[in-house]
């Protein structure tokens, strides 16, 4: 039994993502906010959740706002080269500046939660650098490597 696609069935798949990833959006800054501020109890910071989760969410406005900028190129340059085994050099030309935006954006973004922890936190902006980046990033590593060698084992057994 094969199902037809129609157009209100696009529609309605289409919807129920759309709600599916606002949820999941939802929920996965408040994990993030309550690691971030799990990393920030380490380093002595002295306010709430709240504190943290405002940071969070105020920091990050710069990628927020370059999505929304940027969508518009995503969906109307990167289709055309969806599933092309060599790529063009103009796809280069797209693909350049929007690494750079979205590099300077990250870097934006680290700034502001660092300082935006050192000030709600008060601690000082090693420490508040250290619970934006250095403690999210150093378990990031471990957990790679881990997942590295345990699948290097996996493959030579």
């Amino acid at each position: 039994p094969q199902i037809e696609l129609t157009s209100n069935l696009i529609l309605w798949v289409m919807v129920v993502i759309y709600i599916l990833v606002l949820i999941f959006a939802v929920l996965y800054t408040f994990f993030l906010a309550g690691i971030t501020h799990l990393f920030v109890l380490l380093m002595k910071g002295k306010k709430g959740f709240y504190q943290t989760f405002n940071v969070l969410i105020y920091g990050d406005t710069p990628k927020y706002i370059l999505s929304i900028i940027l969508s518009p190129i995503y969906i109307a340059v990167f289709p055309k080269f969806f599933g092309i085994k060599q790529m063009p050099p103009e796809f280069l030309v797209w693909l350049t500046p929007v690494t750079i935006l979205g590099l300077i954006a990250t870097a934006y973004t680290i700034y502001l939660k660092t300082i935006g922890i050192k000030n709600l936190h008060e601690i000082s902006a090693f420490r508040a650098f250290a619970a934006v980046f250095l403690l999210p990033f150093a378990l990031f590593a471990i957990a790679y490597l881990v997942s590295f060698f345990v699948a290097r084992s996996i493959t030579l057994s």
